[in-house]
């Protein structure tokens, strides 16, 4: 029995034993190999903590941030490009706060995958931006709230248009013809968020004007101060009005706007410029110009101007706009006191050198 229990006790030894090659290393260089091993199992627990613990905080935040509600998230506006074509003209805030409410999807929050895309989707769709720069989420400001902004540029209404006819789904009050508003390459504004009022004053840059879409949005104390903004009327397009947002269609619509902006190059064009009549836009009656202007003002009587059209971009012999706005500079210099209107009944640009009409008699 006794060398039964030697043999067990001779077995046990050899087992616990350390390796040939381990007795071999001296004691310090062994020292150091317990403590490099020792490092590295600290470390590789230590990552693995962490990377447990980031999916446990990405799960949480991600678990209320995709909650039905997107608290804390808000969407802001920068406008990258003038407004209008004159740079001193600013953007009504209110104008800014609605389409940055309607910028703001539901149901997604700040850290939601999908969001930058969808602000980005909902502001493609939005009738009033024209170009989209940038959609980037920015740090949680002091507030605490969670800010994605929107880089864009806005459309600004340039002529008031009266339809032929209004669209079945928007009924007219009385007899009068719908309106509605366009910008500069025709596309239609939603007529509730076009600008009515304008207050010139000097701001940081200078002059400037300042427009808003309610009387009430402008200081109590500058009210009384308030313009009326007038939009030129285009007056006989051939088609209905479209839906907000889309282009309103027709060679009309755009030459006609062609020509307010052209007459908006001049003084006398933003103070005297009216309407644009295209009504004879496919020559119907030779006797009429294409294109007429209405210049007047609320103190001078109005004149009616025989534009005529623009030339083909290929060889036309239509007298070149160029031409017909030096004869309205010479016009308005020499005879209209800076003015196109209030002197005479009518001007014909259609002719080389232009032709006056008929004087109004107490002139």
């Amino acid at each position: 029995m006794a060398r039964k229990d030697s043999s067990k006790s001779s077995g046990k030894d050899a087992k616990n034993r350390p390796h040939p090659l381990w007795e071999r290393l001296s004691e310090p260089l062994r020292r150091a190999l317990r403590r490099t091993v020792g490092w590295t199992l600290a470390t590789l627990l230590l990552a693995g903590g962490i990377a447990l613990g980031f999916q446990a905080v990405e799960k949480h935040v991600l678990g209320h941030a995709t909650s039905t509600h997107p608290i804390g998230v808000e969407v802001r506006c920068v406008v990258t490009a003038p407004w209008s074509f004159d740079p001193a003209v600013r953007v009504p805030e209110k104008l800014i706060r609605r389409v940055e409410s309607a910028l703001t999807p539901e149901r997604l929050g700040f850290y939601d995958a999908g969001l930058v895309d969808a602000v980005h989707s909902l502001a493609l769709a939005n009738p009033w931006v024209r170009t989209v720069t940038r959609v980037q989420r920015l740090p949680v400001d002091a507030r605490g709230i969670s800010v994605v902004q929107v880089d864009c540029s806005l459309r600004a209404p340039l002529a008031r248009v009266l339809a032929r006819r209004p669209r079945a789904d928007e009924p007219t009050t009385g007899d009068e013809p719908a309106v509605a508003y366009v910008d500069a390459e025709g596309v239609r504004l939603p007529d509730a968020d076009v600008p009515r009022y304008a207050l010139t004053g000097t701001g940081p840059g200078g002059q400037e004007q300042l427009t808003f879409i309610d009387e009430q949005d402008a200081p109590e104390a500058t009210i009384p101060h308030l313009e009326r903004i007038h939009y030129v009327g285009l007056r006989g397009l051939a088609k209905l009005p479209p839906a907000f947002g889309r282009v309103w269609e027709g060679p009309d619509v755009a030459e006609a706007l062609r020509a307010v902006q052209l007459l908006y190059t001049r003084p006398y064009g933003r103070s005297d410029l009216d309407a644009v009549d295209v009504s004879n836009f496919t020559n119907r009656d030779p006797a009429n110009a294409e294109i007429v202007l209405l210049a007047r003002r609320d103190d001078r009587r109005p004149t009616a101007i025989q534009f005529g059209r623009f030339p083909h971009p290929r060889a036309d012999w239509v007298i070149r706009p160029e031409r017909k706005l030096a004869w309205l500079d010479q016009y308005a210099r020499t005879e209209g006191a800076g003015h196109i209107c209030g002197v005479r009944k009518s001007l014909d640009l259609t002719i080389e050198g232009g032709r006056e009409g008929e004087a109004y008699k107490d002139q």
